[in-house]
């Protein structure tokens, strides 16, 4: 198990450490991303689109369409789960297929998943320690 914590002082430096941990990734991974709502998710999921050469003006939480789905040197699938009531709510839509493609897919509030995803799910966890301070977490198998 891989373990790695940051702690970030502003939003521009979260976006940082998302493009830098982003370029680490490869095709097929899925990130599982909680945090209250503020803590910086959908900026750190900037970071990594970033990484992709995905424009980040366009990344935005997809909270009222669940899914949004970007192009670049990898595809980004970036879901937020926040108003997703359960895992049979999440299958109804037919979205688990999106965790078998050759993307790369970003989850916001993936606790509401949290047992369709497999153990090679990168999760990150980011917790804000004041108004612009994080705690970003990582753990991965």
């Amino acid at each position: 198990m891989i373990k790695s914590k940051w702690v970030s002082t502003s939003a521009d430096e979260t976006f940082q450490i998302g493009k830098a941990w982003g370029a680490t990734l490869k095709s097929g991974a899925v990130i599982a991303f909680t945090g209250d709502l503020g803590s910086g998710k959908t900026t750190f999921i900037r970071g990594i689109a970033d990484s992709f050469a995905i424009d980040t003006h366009s990344v935005s939480s997809p909270t009222f369409t669940y899914l949004n789905v970007y192009s670049g040197s990898k595809t980004l699938y970036h879901f937020d789960l926040y108003r997703i009531k359960d895992v049979k709510a999440f299958l109804a839509a037919g979205f688990d297929d999106f965790l078998q493609e050759d993307a790369i897919c970003c989850i916001e509030w993936a606790e509401r998943i949290d047992t369709l995803l497999k153990e090679s799910a990168y999760r990150v966890s980011i917790t804000a320690l004041s108004e612009e301070k994080r705690e970003i977490c990582l753990r991965s198998c």
